[in-house]
């Protein structure tokens, strides 16, 4: 497990994370449909998706025929239906300067700000390049430390007056986008994973030949549905090969691969009253993951084994605009020079002393985050200590 700012949150406050890496805006609608009555049940939400929009599928869907953008505004639209304060967190990257990169961060910032969403837009508290990981993630001390920043500031989150919590769910799922689970789809054939992380539950690649009732099950949602994206699970880091099939018999081969759970978006729309089938692939077919994924320099198609692809859940798409139903009123202000001062206080064995506000929250840190990460409780401690 490792520290970054949710892990500071939880000092003082009961967090429900439902973050996943390497997952594109598809993966955040589908979890904002799942967790409706959880998120309206929420006193504040955080969104942190952007690194991966802006290093990856904006860039890899501009060629396709797929409006990525109106799924980034579409999920932002149906957060403003929950009505709840939320946060965007804008998290820096290093190569920022360039032009392509800093119009799509200029294009979250806009987007968020037209719906009353408050954006920390990290960028402005000038991390240098030792503070990464890579070029788009930073270390994940500084990221505990922004946690650290947020508790400090977590009390206006206290003066939110509670709003109408009528649930919209159906209005979400029917008029726009619905989730079919494996479940759904085919309960005897349903398996369950759960750890400490995750829990879910997935058709068995084994039995991942879904025809006639299954697809019915899909079909049926919606004819004017478009399949746009899915969710599989592997215990193993393994190839995926897969078949869509349809009327017209386009048959679709896709490739995926990992360990554990993702949501992965198609490269075009499936129409569901074109859709006849879905079969899994155990003999080699495609030499490109899908999305057209990165495998590494010594990566050897010849001497890999495709395996069936585990089933979580399908995602479909009406083809509709999500309108919005009003702009968020409640909004947070940030001091940057303090998250600066924070950072250097936490980095920097030259500054002044820590306020005891900051000294109580380090010294707690420092006791819930030592069986987490060491190295990282190790220096809190120095940081306390020197204090």
């Amino acid at each position: 497990m490792h520290s970054n700012y949710v892990d500071a949150l939880k000092l003082r406050h009961k967090v429900n994370n439902l973050s996943s890496g390497r997952n594109p805006i598809h993966y955040y609608i589908k979890t904002l449909i799942e967790n409706h009555n959880l998120l309206k049940a929420c006193d504040l939400i955080i969104i942190d998706h952007v690194v991966n929009d802006i290093n990856f599928y904006l860039n890899k869907t501009k060629d396709l025929g797929v409006e990525y953008k109106t799924h980034i505004e579409n999920f932002y639209s149906l957060i403003t239906h929950l009505n709840k304060p939320t946060i965007n967190i804008l998290f820096p990257i290093l190569s920022i300067k360039n032009e392509d990169y800093s119009n799509r961060y200029r294009y979250f910032s806009e987007l968020s700000e037209s719906l009353g969403i408050t954006y920390l837009d990290l960028s402005r508290v000038k991390f240098n390049e030792n503070d990464f990981i890579d070029k788009y993630h930073i270390k994940r001390e500084r990221s505990f430390t922004l946690g650290l920043y947020l508790l400090n500031t977590i009390n206006i989150f206290l003066e939110y007056q509670k709003s109408d919590n009528h649930d919209h769910h159906d209005y979400f799922a029917s008029n726009f986008y619905n989730l079919v689970t494996a479940k759904d789809i085919c309960s005897e054939k349903v398996n369950e994973f759960k750890n400490s992380l995750l829990k879910l539950k997935y058709i068995n690649g084994e039995y991942f030949n879904l025809i006639d009732t299954e697809i019915n099950t899909i079909t049926k949602t919606d004819s004017e549905n478009s399949i746009i994206s899915f969710g599989y699970f592997n215990e193993k880091d393994q190839l995926n090969c897969f078949e869509i099939k349809t009327k017209r018999n386009d048959n679709l081969i896709y490739t995926v691969n990992g360990k554990g759970y993702y949501h992965e978006m198609l490269d075009r729309y499936i129409p569901v009253e074109n859709l006849s089938g879905i079969h899994p692939l155990s003999k080699k077919k495609s030499e490109q993951l899908l999305m057209g994924r990165y495998v590494g320099e010594d990566f050897q198609w010849s001497n890999k084994t495709y395996h069936p692809l585990n089933l979580v859940e399908i995602l479909t798409y009406k083809n509709k605009k999500v309108p919005i139903k009003q702009k968020i009123k409640n909004k947070f202000h940030f001091n940057y020079d303090e998250i600066k001062e924070l950072y250097e206080k936490t980095t920097s064995s030259e500054t002044a002393a820590l306020t005891m506000d900051e000294k109580k929250i380090i010294k707690k840190a420092y006791i819930k985050i030592n069986e987490i990460e060491p190295r990282l409780s190790r220096k809190l401690r120095k940081i306390y200590n020197k204090n």
